[in-house]
């Protein structure tokens, strides 16, 4: 075994070290490993920012496939395809990473391997402008058009059934119609954000132009009603067709238990009660 020390539990294991490897997943809660063919610079790079941002928290374990083919085929036999990272959690394998090979995705799923695919780099939400900091709200914000603002936490279970009605509005959008966006407040580096838009409740949706933040979004949460207020925006609820009471029920005849509350016998009916 052959420890690089510029890498954060990196190792490169040899054919004799299966021993090794499988000691590791036993001591190691949080592994990823890389298998390679040959040397990737880049990846290599990647892996060494990486292991500094979540030392303590993961292992990241580099094989050679073209030096240890036999180690490499017995632990990567279902991905022969190089290189490739496997993910390791708890001792048994978790899944093949499929994320960006991105210093930062490599991070965000590192330090939380069972979380969810962090919506920035969902390829559906492509649509929607993702503000990672407040320096990115306030650039948009800065040039006056007309945005919404979805105002989410990663944990917040509406704000999951939300995303795909929000990307499918999102993309039926014209740019002069403005821009729907996104940003996550429960980033530490956003939660300036939280206290200055005064964000309570999840997802909050807030709606800018000229400059400034206007008013909360009043209409309701499919992807139609999105689009329709975009294109004319107003502070005003959007009208709710109302509901009629169906036939067979109200206008049955015979006995019946229950009471129709109308406004000219709603006092009557309820002081009788």
């Amino acid at each position: 075994m052959r420890f690089f020390p510029h890498l954060l539990y990196v190792i490169l294991l040899y054919a004799s070290d299966i021993k090794e490897f499988k000691k590791l997943l036993r001591t190691k809660n949080n592994v990823l490993v890389h298998f390679f063919s040959e040397d990737d610079r880049d990846l290599l790079d990647t892996l060494s920012r990486v292991s500094e941002s979540v030392k303590g928290l993961a292992t990241i374990v580099r094989i050679n496939c073209s030096k240890d083919a036999k180690l490499c085929k017995k632990i990567n036999k279902e991905s022969p395809d190089l290189p490739s990272l496997k993910h390791y959690y708890k001792g048994e394998f978790h899944l093949d990473y499929n994320r960006a090979l991105k210093a930062k995705s490599l991070v965000t799923f590192l330090k939380d391997p069972t979380g969810d695919l962090p919506w920035d780099e969902d390829p559906g939400s492509k649509g929607v402008i993702h503000l990672r900091t407040p320096s990115e709200l306030n650039k948009l914000v800065s040039r006056g058009e007309r945005a919404l603002i979805m105002f989410y936490a990663p944990w917040c279970g509406f704000c999951k059934r939300l995303k795909p009605v929000y990307e499918r509005a999102a993309s039926l959008l014209e740019p002069r119609d403005g821009a729907m966006a996104a940003m996550d407040v429960n980033a530490p580096v956003n939660a300036p954000i939280r206290q200055k838009y005064n964000i309570s409740a999840f997802p909050t949706l807030i709606f800018f132009e000229g400059g400034r933040d206007r008013y909360a979004y009043p209409g309701r949460n499919d992807a139609e009603s999105f689009v329709k207020f975009m294109k004319d925006p107003s502070p005003e609820e959007l009208i709710v067709p109302e509901v009629n009471v169906p036939l067979g029920w109200k206008d049955e005849g015979g006995d019946t238990m229950v009471v129709h509350l109308e406004e000219d016998n709603f006092d009557e009916s309820i002081a009788r009660r």
